[in-house]
């Protein structure tokens, strides 16, 4: 089958420079029908290997460990290359519990070990394009990576859907009930270091643009898109009105700020733009599963809860008190 060539894309096309494709153009992603269970011994049937290419059973690999952690990973994704350290250093530190197994998407077997040893990957890999790991990929229906799923090593039960996050992963380690991340507020300041920055590129520091605010609402719009277009031109009048209560920030990930900042000029946005750190973009993306363009998701300003969601600017009207 013919495998989609690589390309950077931001969640079907939310910002660019973002995952890369990776299921065959031909395969329809299958979605487990309730919590999935999976065999390890079917998915990684034809073994797991070191970096250095040595073979290794699943019940060896597996035997003492007690958590499984399936990490979809390449040498060629930029998100990936921000999120492999640290999964490298929480690995270390769980070592006696966890095995991590990357599938990795580079283009041959070669290029996956080059990968894990030039970036010390302590853990084990599947069977380049074997039945079982391609399986897995299409189970999950899996499109964009870095992509991380955590599992009972014992039973194969997932634990954690896709999540980046590892704080809700440890906090499945060490018994904490909480295992998505949905309900956890956003920091602001782990989210936007660079600060904020205007259609001239001048810099806006979070807690000056929100200090008399009470939402924050994050905007992730294509250029030269029908639709964005058209809810854009309803946001800037909704804008205007609120400007009082609400600040507006385009988030994306891939542009500079320079390219941004043109961005707002020439779709007349009144408001802000941002270019959060990668890891923290990736990981709003995943969180909030925005697949399509415009998204546009209101927080309370000061808690970092979100407030409500969506285009229709009158049920934001409702939520937020606005005129």
């Amino acid at each position: 089958m013919k495998k989609i060539p690589h390309m950077f894309v931001a969640l079907v096309a939310v910002c660019a420079a973002f995952f890369g494709s990776l299921v065959p153009a031909d395969a329809a992603p299958a979605k487990p029908q309730g919590e999935p269970k999976e065999n390890w011994k079917e998915v990684f049937a034809e073994g797991l290997f070191r970096a250095d290419g040595t073979k290794v059973s699943v019940s060896e690999a597996f035997g003492k460990k007690k958590f499984v952690g399936i990490y979809a990973s390449a040498s060629w994704c930029a998100p990936c290359r921000y999120f492999t350290p640290k999964l490298v250093e929480f690995y270390k530190e769980f070592e006696g519990q966890i095995e991590v197994v990357l599938i990795g998407c580079d283009k041959n077997e070669e290029e996956v070990f080059k990968y894990m040893r030039d970036h010390k990957m302590p853990w084990l890999t599947g069977k380049k394009g074997s039945a079982g790991t391609e399986g897995y990929l299409r189970r999950y229906g899996i499109r964009g990576i870095p992509h991380f799923q955590f599992f009972d090593a014992k039973t194969g039960k997932r634990l954690v859907a896709n999540e980046i996050d590892l704080r809700i992963i440890r906090r499945v380690i060490t018994g904490e009930k909480e295992t998505s991340s949905a309900g956890t507020p956003e920091n602001w300041k782990s989210f936007f270091k660079a600060g904020f920055f205007d259609a001239g590129g001048k810099t806006v520091a979070p807690d000056a643009a929100l200090k008399k605010k009470k939402y924050l609402a994050l905007y992730c719009v294509k250029e030269k898109d029908k639709d964005c277009a058209r809810f854009t031109k309803q946001l800037v009048e909704f804008y205007k009105k609120n400007k009082d209560k609400l600040e507006i920030v385009v988030v994306t990930y891939g542009k500079t700020q320079a390219e941004l900042a043109a961005m707002l000029k020439s779709e007349k946005m009144p408001w802000l733009a941002a270019t959060p750190e990668p890891m923290e973009a990736q990981r709003y993306f995943i969180k909030y599963r925005v697949n399509k363009v415009p998204d546009f998701r209101v927080f309370d300003a000061k808690k970092g809860e979100l407030v409500c969601e969506g285009t229709n600017l009158g049920d934001v009207k409702k939520a937020v008190g606005a005129k």
